[in-house]
């Protein structure tokens, strides 16, 4: 009778084990927080590198698409990466449209 209840606990000792073994404890990482950007600190200088001269004072588009208007810009957002390709300079300016046009 001591035996089969040896070998019991050992049973269960043995699936305590395996059930243990399988679970997974995956560490979860910190909430990331997103970068606030500003538009004359970030949006403004990007935009003047990349869109000069049509769409500021004295360019083609300027009267239909002034990017010197941060509202302007704002309602674009997305749209404006069509035409900038760096992928860093897209990242900014998604991130601080997502933020602008939540105000």
């Amino acid at each position: 009778m001591m035996t089969a209840v040896k070998i019991f606990l050992a049973g269960v000792l043995l699936l305590t084990i395996a059930v243990a073994a399988g679970q997974k404890h995956e560490t979860v990482p910190p909430p990331l927080v997103a970068p606030r950007y500003s538009y004359r600190g970030n949006i403004l200088p990007i935009l003047q590198a990349k869109c000069q001269p049509c769409h500021f004072e004295g360019g083609k588009v300027f009267a239909k698409l002034p990017f010197n208007d941060s509202t302007v810009v704002a309602k674009l957002g997305k749209r404006l990466n069509t035409r900038l390709k760096d992928s860093t300079d897209q990242a900014v300016i998604l991130s601080w449209s997502a933020h602008a046009g939540a105000k």
